[in-house]
């Protein structure tokens, strides 16, 4: 077994993937320092990345929003000055884990973060990173995206999202979902395989990450199997296809236009959204 919080993993993926209901469920393990997109690790790798921009060069980061900064270091003390920061990153991350989770004795620490550059970048400093992908049909995703994008309370915590158009939502779930694949080698949890089977998914989640099912996850199972805080469908079994009376033949052609290839890798044909062969774990 890895020695005391030395083995990090980061849940990834789109939102409305199902994403939120797998943290709450891994956070009930008493081995595991999981948080709720703390984003402390997009901090980190956004504070390296200033540290190594010189003072006469700009640079634009999309974390939740773009943000573009001029460098602050003149540009012969960047280097130096990465290499430290790099340097006392691990016992930053490290001093926060321990601060949010005083109690716990943990040996598995995260976070769920929707951008992976930053969870990405963690192998530099712990090489035994661990990932688990979160995905979903895009054309599901996209309708439940108009669900909850219609509540009061989203618009006016992320009224960003109200700009983006249907295009705009698929080129994302392609560039995330084809990234992550072919640069991390995650663990693949389809929202279609956990809606029926979400013990086998949860299952499936532990073992990639080397820790045995115990008894707190099953209680938080019982209270997390039916979706339902989170859902935009009457029922579970609603959520899966509901794009054929979403989206018009329009819509769901240009989703299909720019996420086919992807889709395809996860398994989503034209046709159906049935569980099936998925990508690589």
């Amino acid at each position: 077994m890895a020695p005391p919080m030395e083995q990090p993993f980061f849940i990834l993926g789109n939102g409305r993937c199902g994403s939120t209901m797998l943290c709450k469920v891994l956070q009930a393990h008493p081995q595991v320092a999981l948080c709720d997109e703390a984003k402390v690790i997009n901090f980190i790798w956004f504070c390296n990345q200033l540290a190594s921009l010189p003072a006469d060069s700009q640079g634009e980061w999309n974390l939740q929003e773009p943000i573009r900064m001029r460098g602050l270091i003149q540009g012969r003390y960047t280097a130096s000055m990465a290499s430290s920061f790099a340097g006392h990153a691990k016992s930053l991350i490290r001093d926060f884990y321990k601060g949010e989770f005083p109690d716990r004795e943990f040996t598995h620490w995260g976070d769920k973060l929707p951008n992976p550059r930053a969870a990405a970048a963690m192998r530099a400093l712990w090489p035994q990173t661990r990932y688990i992908l979160c995905v979903r049909d895009p054309r599901d995703m996209i309708c439940s995206y108009r669900a909850y994008a219609s509540r009061d309370d989203y618009r006016q915590r992320f009224p960003h999202v109200q700009e983006m158009s249907l295009a705009d939502h698929a080129v994302l779930w392609r560039n995330l979902n084809s990234s992550v694949l072919a640069d991390l080698s995650p663990l693949v949890i389809r929202y279609e395989d956990a809606v029926p089977n979400l013990p086998g998914s949860i299952k499936r989640c532990f073992e990639h990450l080397g820790l045995a099912m115990r008894p707190e996850v099953l209680t938080a199972l019982q209270g997390e199997g039916n979706f339902a805080s989170h859902g935009t469908s009457k029922t579970p079994g609603a959520s899966i296809g509901r794009w054929r009376q979403e989206l018009s033949p329009s819509e769901a052609e240009q989703i299909q236009s720019i996420c086919g290839d992807a889709m395809s890798r996860f398994g989503y044909s034209d046709a159906s959204t049935e569980p099936g062969s998925a990508a690589s774990n």
